[in-house]
């Protein structure tokens, strides 16, 4: 039996309209014509999809069912499956679905070793005056920005129609419309396209663990039991074959249709437990674990280079195992415990400071791969005024968070982030010292990247560094890393990152200068030896970073220094980072 293509498809003489509705005795198709009357259509079921060509529909005409539901009540419904809703009342628009990528079909994405990932929300980051929302085409406007920093991988908060417009994106009203006020459909494909160009791949947010209380499904996407409600809306029925292909269907078409590079699952643990204790067999929601395993599935069967990564907060090695395994078959996993444990070394939770919980993050391997986790000091998790607001500098000197001394620890966090095990995440802003907390009705200062330059000038070279763009510092691109020397008294902790060509981390995470500090070990003798047969931590070491340069603030108190070897006395100003490699 050949499947009925829900939603609408579009003909040159006619519109095909389908639309799944179980429990309903009749439905009639209300169209919107160009003088706001409507007309009316009768539609026809067969296996509880109800169907209808009709001639008179055309693009951008916007449309809803009136259905009789076998409870004898009546009810009207957006479609489900609509590519844009309006705005302003939440219609279905006949969208055209057709675009020109060009070339874009030889674009491949960065090799994951090297992907540095910056994470935007479309409607603040780069907006016309405060009231006025971005779009996607405001965006591609700073596409060049980014590219010269150094990102190569763009991650855009959720882009699914919301209610009124605008917002953070994680309160769906329709999971296949995109944002009209965003730019719609051709828009996102032009952002797209346009960072394609630039050599720069793009992962969508998606939200599958609830939608909005307000959205307009029908009740059969939910389940009716003491599973459908979540503190923020309605779970879909992850148990029902037609729910499952509608999930299914909605990651494939971004990966297919908008041609993006990956994706992120919202709070994935929403998914597979009632109660989001992450890990209580007890508590698990039926279906929920197995709709995670096909949605990966399809993702990768439909775009194999995609990858999928899942907030998840559990922290879960089956996460990121492959479902022949039973894991649920995601690439990547975000690592929500690092900007937590990095606060704590940094000192800027309150309490004394200390490497303990930094150093299991960095222990933390998912399966014993380095890239199944992504690494951040900020995200819009972490950055949201309504979290709390913990923007680096702002969190580290309340009172005065543009001051030099919270400019360094911007640099001593991102420097961090960078040549750590992991993938690296920015969050936009992080690099120009933003300060303020961020939400939805806030827009990026872009002042701030003029103000400070040379701290973006720090996190280009930082991103460069991890990147390998030099040469020299591959080993920020090797799975292993190394504890070298943790000091606890004087706040100072080196590292080393790779082994065939081992790059060297220091960091001073007291806010003094400490003076003649001896490097009794300077890096694992894992390293490869020299060609003379000396020992990694026997050779010199080349400064190929030191963050308190003057070229990044005149006001940092630069220490000069050109090579270290094990035994030198070195003086460290306070945040200091210096990123070594062999001479």
């Amino acid at each position: 039996m050949t499947k009925i293509k829900l939603g609408t498809t579009i003909y040159k003489k006619f519109v095909d309209f389908a639309l799944w509705l179980p429990d309903a005795t009749d439905v009639t198709l209300i169209l919107d014509n160009a003088d706001f009357s409507a007309q009316e259509f009768a539609m026809m079921a067969e296996n509880d999809i109800w169907t209808l060509r009709l001639k008179e529909a055309k693009i951008g005409m916007a449309y809803q069912y009136r259905a009789q539901l076998s409870d004898g009540t009546t009810k009207v419904f957006s479609d489900p499956r609509a590519h844009q809703l309006s705005s302003a009342d939440g219609k279905g628009i006949i969208a055209d679905t057709t675009f020109d990528w060009g070339d874009d079909e030889d674009f491949v994405p960065p090799p994951t070793e090297s992907q540095a990932i910056y994470e935007l929300h479309i409607g603040t980051f780069n907006q016309p005056d405060q009231a006025t929302p971005g779009t996607f085409f405001t965006a591609i406007e700073k596409l060049d920005y980014l590219q010269d920093l150094g990102v190569n991988m763009i991650e855009i908060l959720p882009v699914t129609s919301m209610l009124d417009g605008f917002g953070w994106g994680y309160a769906p009203i329709g999971l296949f419309a995109v944002e009209e006020n965003y730019g719609g459909p051709h828009g996102l494909k032009e952002f797209v396209k346009a960072a394609h160009q630039r050599g720069m791949g793009v992962i969508i947010d998606i939200v599958y663990n609830h939608m909005h209380p307000y959205c307009n499904l029908p009740e059969a996407y939910f389940f009716t039991d003491g599973l459908r409600d979540t503190p923020w809306g309605p779970r879909l029925n992850y148990t029902r074959p037609e729910v499952q292909d509608f999930m299914t269907d909605n990651i494939a078409m971004w990966l297919s249709d908008y041609r993006a590079d990956g994706m992120r699952l919202d709070f994935t643990v929403g998914v597979r437990q009632i109660d989001m204790s992450y890990d209580d067999l007890q508590h698990e929601i039926p279906g929920g674990w197995q709709i995670l395993q096909e949605l990966t599935r399809v993702a990768h069967h439909t775009k194999p280079r995609a990858r999928i990564i899942a907030e998840d907060n559990g922290a879960n090695n089956y996460l990121t195992k492959n479902t022949r395994a039973g894991g649920a078959g995601f690439d990547a996993q975000w690592n929500v415990e690092w900007p937590r444990a990095l606060d704590v070394a940094l000192g800027t939770t309150g309490g004394p400071g200390n490497f303990g919980d930094l150093i299991n993050e960095m222990n933390r391997y998912y399966n014993g791969d380095f890239l199944e986790k992504i690494v951040y000091a900020e995200s819009h998790d972490t950055a949201a005024l309504a979290n709390g607001n913990r923007r680096i500098a702002r969190d580290f000197n309340p009172e005065n968070p543009a001051a030099p001394n919270a400019r360094a620890m911007t640099i001593l966090a991102g420097a961090l982030t960078l040549t750590a095990p992991g993938a690296p995440m920015m969050f936009q802003g992080q690099e120009m010292v933003s300060r303020d907390g961020w939400s939805a009705q806030d827009p990026l200062d872009w002042r701030d990247a003029e103000k400070f330059g040379g701290i973006v000038e720090a996190h280009r070279h930082l991103i460069a560094l991890r990147r390998n763009i030099y040469g020299g510092t591959g080993g920020l691109c090797e799975n292993s890393w190394y504890e070298v020397l943790r000091d606890e008294t004087y706040k100072v902790l080196v590292y080393q990152r790779g082994d065939v060509q081992p790059v060297v981390v220091i960091a001073n995470f007291s806010g003094v200068k400490i003076s003649n500090y001896r490097f009794p070990q300077l890096a694992n003798i894992a390293c490869q030896p020299s060609a003379d047969g000396q020992l990694c931590d026997e050779q010199e070491w080349e400064v190929r970073f030191n963050s308190s340069w003057k070229g990044y603030s005149p006001d940092f108190a630069e220490v000069k220094i050109d090579t270290i070897k094990a035994g030198d006395e070195v003086d460290l100003p306070p945040y200091v980072v210096l990123i070594l490699t062999k001479v």
